[in-house]
């Protein structure tokens, strides 16, 4: 678990005692697909027809731990859950970043590459008063996957007849009874308007919870003994 703070004209230093408003829905996540595959698009979304409504509910109690608040030459840190924020005192982040990229080529001329980004972005904001802090954390949890593949290819490089491009696994095109039938790289045939072929596909996640927090009466040199300790929401 993971979270932020921040303070208002406040030195916000000192060990406190943070309480996240968690809920088993909060998250929401939304992808976007871009390629230049002919005659693709997305899958029709399915229709329920069902006379039946049905709706869920839960609520949960929510989660406590600890954190430290100590001042730096260029603003304040934040150590929680064994991460370290950084912040002004008024909003403190925690961001990781991974890149990671694959080539291949021969010299018959194909191409295949890849990359994925893949970020984590923690963040929250609040008002400091008397010692209480109120405000919310929130979480954008972002991959990005770019594909390239040469639209072509002959059969004796050893990849067979169809590429490694996934567009199967989110594009769809009609076939001549009109259903959808997965999008595939062919070596022998025109897949793409341009060559060569591309996809992107990518991916948020973001959820935003209550967060609130009260100062405590510990010393920073307190702080880890008590860090380890943490309750989880609900039962």
């Amino acid at each position: 678990m993971l979270l932020l703070l921040t303070a208002c004209s406040t030195d916000p230093s000192g060990v406190w005692l943070f309480h996240l408003a968690e809920t088993p829905d909060g998250e929401d996540c939304g992808t976007t697909v871009s390629h230049n595959f002919i005659g693709a698009g997305l899958p029709t979304e399915e229709i329920d027809e069902s006379e039946w409504e049905i709706s869920e509910s839960a609520t949960w109690s929510e989660s406590s731990l600890f954190g430290l608040v100590s001042a730096t030459a260029e603003g304040f840190t934040l150590l929680l859950d064994g991460r370290i924020y950084e912040g002004d005192g008024e909003t403190f982040t925690h961001v990781r970043t991974t890149d990671e990229d694959q080539r291949w080529t021969h010299p018959t001329g194909y191409q295949w590459s890849a990359s994925e980004t893949s970020t984590l972005e923690l963040k929250a904001t609040s008002t400091l008063e008397k010692g209480a802090w109120t405000g919310s954390w929130s979480a954008v949890d972002s991959q990005v996957e770019d594909y390239e593949e040469s639209d072509g290819w002959s059969e004796d490089i050893g990849i067979g007849t169809t590429g490694q491009i996934p567009a199967a696994t989110v594009l769809v095109e009609q076939d001549e009874a009109g259903d959808e039938v997965p999008v595939a790289n062919l070596y022998e045939e025109l897949d793409c308007a341009d060559e060569p072929c591309q996809l992107s596909i990518a991916t948020d996640c973001a959820t935003e919870w209550g967060l609130s927090g009260e100062l405590t009466d510990l010393s920073a040199e307190d702080f880890e003994a008590v860090a380890g300790y943490e309750t989880d929401a609900g039962y």
